[in-house]
């Protein structure tokens, strides 16, 4: 009983970030979208419209004045180009959420991984906990004491990846999955110019002049006035700005000069894309592993940064490389496992490589490694895979 009242401030935290992040049945024309507009002849200005979608957490405008297109109003046919019906009589739409399944989160499996000295890992392995490897460690620049606090570590590790977890429901059911691409709306459609002190004043989108636009307001639309609002398709994946990265996956990680273990791990960037193809992210690692064949385990957690750079695109995919470093703590012991409770650098190089998915979200996939220079397995590469969620 204890466990399950224990998981209750998660619970409660969970369910508050997915009614925040419902998306509303209103949408915000840009400034530039609308100085482009008012170029547009009047009767023509509702066939293309850039509009972002807002957040169930915005304050909705005061209703416009109910309506309906009169027939003359109907040009021949009564649709657009692409047979999509665009004036029509009013329906009401109602506020329609949007919810995305996470991307299964791979979490290692298989034995640990034992295998004989090369340049790359270290010296012969004699029997497991003989003299052969215990001789193979070199404590210079670490503190191999007993792993008292390995409590401790898996608690901050548990806590980390939780927030995490919550953090990107929250993304993914806001930023990521709302509509940000072209709608189509009737000329006359009511639009609520908004003042930055708040002060609000409607005019229809075919009455809109270049001096109705105030570069510090902001004007909205909403989905069920006037004759309605179709969507005609999302805009491309745009980067640029603040981004977020959420996924897991397998990893190794060196625990001697002569083995490594074969675990899980998670894995979070945040920072942001100074361009479409160019980002700096700051990292945050948690894994951990164990061995089935003696009471042995590991927890390890990483912090440091990323350059990421995507200039291959086709289609919905892009791909780079990516460069980074930062520092690692790493906890082990039991068993025949050697005690350590130390701090290294680390230096990890690796492929990115996304499937875009929203205009503000993509299911990403990253592969490479990395070493540790300065701790006492120098030179070995050890090898990681994840997917996950990528959030601008």
């Amino acid at each position: 009983m204890r466990r399950a009242r224990d998981l209750r401030p998660i619970a409660a935290l969970l369910l508050a970030v997915a009614l925040q992040g419902c998306l509303a049945k209103s949408y915000e024309i840009p400034t530039d979208e609308l100085q482009r507009l008012v170029d547009v002849p009047p009767q023509e200005r509702g066939q293309v419209v850039r509009a972002v979608q807002r957040l169930g957490t915005a304050t909705e405008p005061p209703p416009a004045p109910s309506w309906a297109p009169q027939p003359q109003d109907v040009p021949p046919g009564g649709a657009l180009g692409g047979g999509d019906t665009v004036y029509a009589p009013y329906q009401p739409q109602g506020h329609v959420a949007y919810f995305y399944v996470l991307p299964p989160l791979y979490l290692g499996f298989g034995q640990p991984t034992y295998y004989a000295r090369s340049p790359a890992v270290g010296g012969p392995v004699g029997p497991v906990g003989g003299p052969g490897y215990y001789g193979a460690l070199d404590p210079s620049g670490a503190n191999y004491a007993r792993g008292d606090s390995k409590s401790a570590v898996a608690g901050l590790v548990a806590a980390a990846v939780a927030v995490a977890l919550v953090a990107t429901i929250g993304f993914a059911a806001s930023e990521g999955a709302r509509y940000d691409g072209i709608v189509a709306v009737h000329p006359h459609h009511p639009v609520h110019m908004l003042s930055a002190n708040g002060a609000e004043r409607l005019i229809g989108l075919d009455d809109l002049t270049r001096q109705d636009i105030d570069p510090s307001g902001s004007a909205i639309i909403v989905a069920d006035e006037g004759a309605g609002l179709w969507r005609r398709g999302r805009a491309p994946l745009d980067r640029t700005g603040f981004t977020w990265q959420f996924g897991g996956g397998w990893m190794m990680q060196q625990v001697a000069k002569d083995r490594a273990l074969s675990g899980f791990v998670f894995h979070t960037n945040f920072g942001g894309f100074l361009s479409q193809s160019l980002g700096l992210v700051g990292t945050f690692d948690a894994g951990a592993a164990s061995d089935v064949m003696t009471p042995g385990d590991m927890w390890f957690v990483r912090y440091g940064a990323e350059l990421i750079w995507l200039p291959v695109h086709v289609g919905l995919w892009h791909f780079g490389p990516r460069v980074g470093g930062g520092l690692q703590y790493i906890n082990t012991g039991g068993g025949d496992w050697p005690y350590i409770s130390a701090t290294h650098p680390f230096v990890t190089a690796g492929v990115e490589s996304e499937i875009a998915m929203t205009t503000r979200m993509a299911f990403s996939i990253r592969a490479g490694g990395l070493w540790q220079p300065n701790a006492p397995w120098s030179g070995a590469f050890t090898p990681a895979v994840q997917f996950g969620l990528n959030i601008y």
